[in-house]
């Protein structure tokens, strides 16, 4: 049987590959694929009758109707966002759909959407040379000897122009034909919602935080597009990705949004531009104008503290401006690599190949208590001991179909700010991670080795999570309330011919995980406020899109999916 593939394949943004053997530059072709609101897709392929209506996907409480994970294209056409509550997405759709995601552990259980993901890899996996699943709904797939090999057979521009004809085309007007139907549709939509007084997104179509084409220099018609042979070979891997694309939605009913260029870098940033059943293609010559005025912290590598470090010291925001300044200036800030880094991602060069790799590095669940934090050492013992069960679940699981087993077992606390450190402010509209992060002070983690055995691993949990508390304790033994736990197997290695002895001699017996799936239409139950997030891009971290049950999507993915 073929092998169950866990979450995330992480590639470091400032270390590009030291491989010979893989192209670099516009002698590749990278996209980046990006299923179109994941959540809800799988939610509408249990329940055909929601395909077409206004659904999102909630957390299992019922606070204010539960936290949004997902929310469909159709609701987003009555101004219904992720930053919502269920109760508010009622009052602008009394009609939609709210369904709550399955329970196991007293907690949300993602396995559902894992699987279907991991049926999209299965999908496309043999079609490509390598794949590199970025998130639980979005992967890159390196397409390039497809690509040469298409372009090896065509005889003239005509067939690699139907690649185009079916692309988004950055600094192009050209839409792609299954497109335009879609684009009137969604203004009708729109303007019946602005009749009715409901305020929409002015760009319902455009996923959040995508980038925009503000490309002055346009292409007038596909054919000017074609000057040499990069173009040539991007064209190629249009059609190559379209047919990749159609695979997915032949064997798993699920549409697929994508970005096609000449690095991952690229590829990401163009993939949600004109989402949902779309791909985009962004040429080299594009980047300049494409680059103008996008926002540094859309960059990977750029959004966090080394962005603002970024902004702050060359006083600048945007990728065009980053592009202007000269490589010895970048270097004496920022030092030789990093600025080395800087000049090259400003032109759009990125080398950072895409891993060929889809299993997971580390195994890991969290649970969050956003309006109910722990107080007691016994409490955090009890979730903790309700994480074990899952993680220890899927590392047998992972040892059966991947022969690994992990080599340390990290825990993780995330404590609410204290009395003394007022909450940060925010608008209104904050979304689910910034309101998390303005009542979050610190996170502590510590890790042990990971002993097999579902008893071992609940006791080295329980010790290691009570030297965690004590780190934060003061003098009389009180700790700030604990905001969120988690959990995580990693540093997982193959067994190699060890593999062969019996999963006895692993894991002591113990009872079935219960699994809740709730039917469809379920609406969330009375529980407070908790999230599940995966840890799998570093053991040591939270992954805040996790906490949103993405992402987003972060997987993400985005939310914008």
């Amino acid at each position: 049987g073929r092998q169950a593939l866990p979450f995330y394949a992480y590639a470091h943004p400032m270390k590009p590959s030291s491989s010979s053997s893989v192209r670099k530059g516009p002698t590749r072709v990278v996209a980046h694929l990006d299923l179109d609101c994941f959540y809800v897709q799988v939610e509408q392929r249990r329940a055909p009758e929601l395909k077409g209506k206004p659904t999102c996907v909630v957390q299992y409480n019922n606070w204010k109707g539960g936290a949004m994970i997902a929310v469909s294209y159709e609701a987003r056409a009555y101004g219904i966002t992720r930053a919502m509550r269920g109760e508010e997405a009622k009052k602008r759709c009394p009609d939609v759909n709210l369904i709550q995601v399955p329970t196991a552990n007293g907690k949300s259980d993602m396995q559902l959407y894992r699987d279907a993901g991991a049926e999209v890899i299965r999908a496309i996996e043999d079609h490509v040379d390598r794949i590199e699943r970025a998130s639980i709904d979005e992967s890159y797939v390196d397409v390039t000897s497809q690509a040469h090999d298409r372009l090896g057979k065509v005889k003239d521009n005509s067939e690699l122009l139907q690649g185009l004809e079916d692309s988004f085309i950055v600094g192009s007007d050209h839409v792609p034909a299954g497109n335009r139907e879609r684009q009137l549709e969604a203004e009708k939509d729109k303007r019946e919602a602005e009749k009715r007084g409901i305020r929409t997104d002015p760009e319902p179509l455009k996923s959040e935080g995508a980038a925009t084409d503000n490309s002055k220099e346009k292409v007038q018609n596909l054919q000017d597009f074609l000057h040499g042979e990069e173009d040539r070979l991007l064209a190629a891997g249009a059609l190559v990705v379209k047919e990749l694309r159609d695979r997915v939605l032949a064997e798993t009913q699920f549409t697929v949004s994508a970005g096609i260029g000449h690095n991952k870098m690229m590829a990401k940033l163009v993939s949600g531009m004109h989402k949902p059943r779309a791909q985009t293609l962004i040429h080299q010559r594009a980047i300049p104008n494409f680059f103008q005025e996008l926002p540094i912290r859309k960059i990977k590598g750029l959004g966090k503290k080394f962005g603002d470090h970024v902004c702050d010291t060359l006083k600048i925001d945007s990728m065009g401006e980053l592009s202007a300044i000269n490589l010895s200036l970048l270097r004496a800030k920022f030092g030789s690599e990093r600025g080395t880094w800087l000049s090259r991602i400003s032109r759009g060069i990125d080398d950072a190949e895409v891993k060929g790799r889809c299993l997971a590095k580390s195994i890991g669940c969290s649970k969050t208590f956003f309006n109910r934090p722990l107080k007691s050492l016994q409490d955090g013992h009890k979730w903790v001991e309700s994480l074990c069960n899952e993680v220890s679940s899927r590392v047998e699981q992972d040892l059966r179909d991947n022969n690994r087993l992990p080599q340390r077992l990290i825990v993780s606390a995330s404590f609410q700010k204290s009395k003394k450190t007022p909450p940060t402010k925010g608008p209104s509209n904050m979304s689910l991670v910034d309101k998390w992060n303005a009542k979050l002070d610190r996170r502590r983690s510590k890790s042990c080795p990971f002993r097999k055995g579902l008893l071992r691993v609940k006791q080295d949990a329980k010790a290691t999570l009570t030297k965690v508390l004590n780190e934060v304790s003061d003098h009389n033994g009180s700790f700030p309330p604990i905001l969120a736990l988690g959990l995580a197997a990693g540093n997982i290695t193959s067994l190699g011919s060890r593999g062969s002895r019996t999963l006895d001699k692993f894991f002591a017996k113990r009872p079935a995980t219960k699994r809740t799936l709730p039917p469809p239409h379920h609406h969330p139950p009375h529980h407070h406020h908790e999230q599940q997030h995966q840890q799998e891009k570093a053991s040591t971290a939270t992954s805040d899109r996790e906490m949103q049950a993405q992402s987003s999507s972060s997987s993400s993915s985005s939310s914008s999916s």
